[in-house]
């Protein structure tokens, strides 16, 4: 039986580059990393599964994040 670690991340970044004009727009990524590999390839592009994006123009509630999430967690707890 293989036991795969995953660490799960929600990064935000404003896809308009550096905040002009007093402009800000955040856009999350929820993202997935296999710890059972070496942590020097960890944050390798082809180690990282993108799980979902998250539209703004604003951040989200912790509580719609975690109804945004909820079925993967399901998925993995199976």
């Amino acid at each position: 039986e293989g036991r795969l670690v995953f660490s799960l991340n929600v990064d935000w970044f404003n896809p308009l580059g550096n905040i002009q004009n007093g402009k800000h727009v955040s856009v999350g990524t929820i993202y997935m990393t296999c710890l059972n590999l070496p942590q020097g390839i960890w944050d390798k592009m082809e180690n990282i599964f993108l799980v979902g994006i998250i539209p703004g123009p604003n951040e989200p509630s912790l509580t719609h994040i975690n109804h945004l999430i909820e079925p993967l967690v399901d998925v993995l707890l199976e």
